[in-house]
């Protein structure tokens, strides 16, 4: 391909490939962009980026991008127990007296 030759003449400086592995963006010596939809399965694509100097990075996975729905979910399950153990707690007094017949006696 195109790409592969831009490598081979050490034409490309940096490469980003898309999380999942399927997209490359590159930026040759010029400036210039390259965007590749669709990569080929190609084993010896890495150690030919690697091997003319290019500086290679991967974006990170984009699965769990809600900050707030993190802190939500880790948030749930100790709300859930400190609630169950608070109306327990409220329960166990066998009629709401206190030992010594409450005030007033």
């Amino acid at each position: 391909s195109d790409f592969l030759k831009l490598v081979k003449a050490d034409r490309v400086e940096k490469v980003t490939f898309s999380s999942d592995g399927t997209q490359l963006l590159g930026v040759d010596t010029d400036g210039t962009r390259l965007k590749i939809e669709s990569l080929p399965n190609d084993p010896d694509l890495l150690t030919e980026l690697t091997g003319h100097k290019v500086d290679v990075t991967v974006l990170p996975s984009t699965e769990n991008t809600g900050g707030l729905g993190e802190l939500a979910q880790s948030l749930i399950l100790p709300a859930a127990l400190f609630a169950g153990l608070f109306f327990l707690s409220r329960n166990a007094g066998g009629g709401g007296q206190m030992p010594g017949g409450g005030p007033g006696n």
